[in-house]
Parts: structure tokens; sequence; C-alpha cells
């Protein structure tokens, strides 16, 4: 009753926002854009410059208001909201965006993505096949994937117990998303699947709810996770993108030279995204030192176990991604 009571609140709130007078404004197009993230997040700090070059691009005619720190829901409510028209934007995290269209699980495959070949992955989602193919599949469930936030990969980082290597995940209750891939690939290297949301998770490793999650260290530091992670295998296997999604029926209502320019600025926004999570995530290792974080080492021999070691991940739900984005989604990592 709890949650059915939330997502009515959060709904009627959205409601509320689309339907309520709005400050006076000279722009012709207002949208309302709502994530999880908090303010100094990485892909905050992106969603924010695309709302700037939105406006910048359009010469005034399109202002983006932001509603962050999960005010109106997470990844999921916010994503039906756009869905339903009472929010024009959302931000759906990767591991999310197989909620709606099942085939994005290929995103949270393990070491599916290089972060030394991040900038071909983005080029083609902005301006390739790829893109394209993918927003072809959105639009049946009346979304499109418009704005790019990159997040830098993710690592395990647990409070209390140190992790050298794979046999010392065994056991460790690790925060998993929704992702069905997530929880597959938690219970295949032995760790107890612990599925919430972002907001819970502070909570969850203070009360030792949870050991551990899949976190970057700019996230760590952006978080500040310092009191409660301690310990690092940076294993970078983890991929995950904050997806800015608009209502496929309201893009359709804008004129061709507003598409344009928020297309633009969505690419750009996506740039600025990428040369943010480097300098962040070097403000995170900054951060775990003078937190006194065990950062172990990862080598080569220990990396050709994790690759063995998740084989089944990829057996499982391979054969249930679409084979053509798949195709198209591997090809940016050759």
């Amino acid at each position: 009753m709890a949650k059915f009571s939330l997502s009515l609140s959060l709904s009627l709130l959205a409601l509320m926002l689309g339907t309520a007078p709005c400050p006076a404004s000279a722009a012709e197009h207002n949208i309302r854009f709502a994530h999880d993230g908090a303010p100094d997040a990485v892909y905050s700090q992106t969603f924010r410059k695309f709302g700037e070059l939105a406006s910048a691009h359009s010469g005034g005619k399109v202002a983006v208001k932001m509603y962050e720190s999960a005010v109106l829901g997470g990844d999921r409510e916010v994503t039906e909201s756009a869905q339903r028209g009472d929010l024009q934007m959302g931000g759906c995290g990767t591991s999310n965006l197989g909620i709606f269209w099942p085939s994005a699980m290929a995103f949270d495959l393990p070491f599916i993505i290089d972060p030394a070949k991040k900038e071909a992955l983005y080029r083609e989602l902005n301006e390739g096949e790829l893109g394209r193919y993918m927003n072809e599949q959105l639009a049946k469930v009346n979304l499109m994937a418009l704005v790019y936030a990159d997040c830098p990969n993710r690592h395990y980082m647990t409070n209390k117990r140190p992790i050298p290597d794979l046999p010392s995940l065994k056991g460790v209750k690790m925060r998993t998303t929704a992702s069905p891939v997530d929880n597959m690939l938690a219970e295949t290297l032995k760790m107890i699947p612990a599925p919430m949301g972002f907001a819970e998770i502070y909570t969850a490793l203070q009360q030792g709810t949870i050991d551990g999650e899949l976190l970057s260290l700019a996230d760590y530091y952006t978080s500040r996770r310092g009191d409660v992670l301690h310990y690092t295998l940076p294993t970078s296997h983890s991929f995950t993108c904050m997806v800015g999604v608009i209502s496929k029926s309201y893009w359709d209502s804008l004129p061709s030279d507003v598409q344009a320019a928020l297309r633009k600025a969505a690419s750009e926004a996506c740039a600025f995204g990428q040369e943010l999570v480097d300098r962040m995530d070097a403000d995170g290792l900054k951060y775990s030192e003078q937190n006194r974080m065990t950062i172990h080492p990862f080598p080569a021999e220990t990396r050709a176990a994790f690759l063995e070691a998740v084989k089944p991940v990829y057996d499982s739900f391979v054969p249930q991604i679409d084979p053509t984005f798949y195709s198209l989604l591997t090809a940016t990592q050759k």
C-alpha cells in the first residue's frame, strides 16, 4: 500500500506540475525534465548543460526546467510520466531502460563497453545507425532517447570486507538495479543480489542491509560515500549511461527548427559530459585517498578469471536481445 501511495502521489504531483500556471516565460516550448540525480552528480551537470544549450541554440524558444534529486520519483516513475505526457522528459539509466525496451539490457552485459572506446559509442548513438535503430524501437512505447549523459564505468565496492579477487565476492550482499542482467551477474559471481533504488543505498550501507554496491570513483565522490565504502576492486566492467528520454508524441509536435536545436544541444551536452567524467573520476581518486580507501589491484589474470566467470550471463541474455541492435552496439567496440 505504501508503494502504491508513493507512486500515486508522484503521478499526482507530476500532473499538478503539468497543469499549474507557470511563471511568465518568453519561451514558446517549456520542457519539464525530471531525474533522480543530486545537483553535483555527473549526469545532473550534463543534463543542466543540455538545458542551457537548448535555450541558446533555439534562440530562447525552448526553456528546460529541471526537477532533480528524485523529487518526482526514480528512473521508472519519471520515464512513465514522460510516456503518459505528464512530463516532457525523464532521466532513465540504461540499467532501467530495459523495463521499457527489453533489448536495452545489452548495455548491462559485463565488460560490454570498453571505457577507452566510449567516444565511438556515443558518436553512433548521437549520429549513427545505432541511435536511429534504438529510437525506432523506443518509439513503439512513446519514447525517444535524446540526451546521453555519460557516467564512469563502475567497480565493485564494499564497506567492511576486502574484495581482492573473484573468490572474495562470494556471499557479499551486493546492491543491484532492476536489471535482470545485473541480478544474474551477482548470482553468477556467487554474491547475494539486493535490488534497490539509488536513493536507498546510503542508509542500507549504514545499517548493514547490504555490504556493497557497483559504483564509480566519481559517484563515490559526488555521493560522499567515504564513510560507508572502504574497499574497491576496479573492474570497470559495468557500463551505465543516463538517458534523457523525451515523450515521442511531444517530440513529434515540435517544429523542425526546434527539433534541430534540441539535437544539437544534446550532442554538445554529451561531449561535455564525457570530458566531465574524466575530471570527476580523477577527483574521486583523490577523495578515495583522503578517505584511505583500499583499491585492490586488478591484474590481467584477475580480469581473465572474471571474463570466464561471466560467460553464463552472455549465454543466457544475448539470445533475448534484438540481434540487429546487439550487432550495432558491439560494432562500436571493435
